[in-house]
């Protein structure tokens, strides 16, 4: 449940790097990696 969830939101974040919005896609990041390692 939890992988799939990461998927999805590694999918947003690549959609988000297409709008070259780098600041708001690095965040994105560090919150996909925080929840997962929590």
């Amino acid at each position: 449940m939890k992988k799939l969830m990461v998927l999805f939101l590694l999918g947003a974040t690549a959609a988000q790097a297409q709008t070259n919005d780098y600041t708001r896609d690095v965040k994105s990041v560090d919150a996909i990696i925080h929840a997962y390692t929590m």
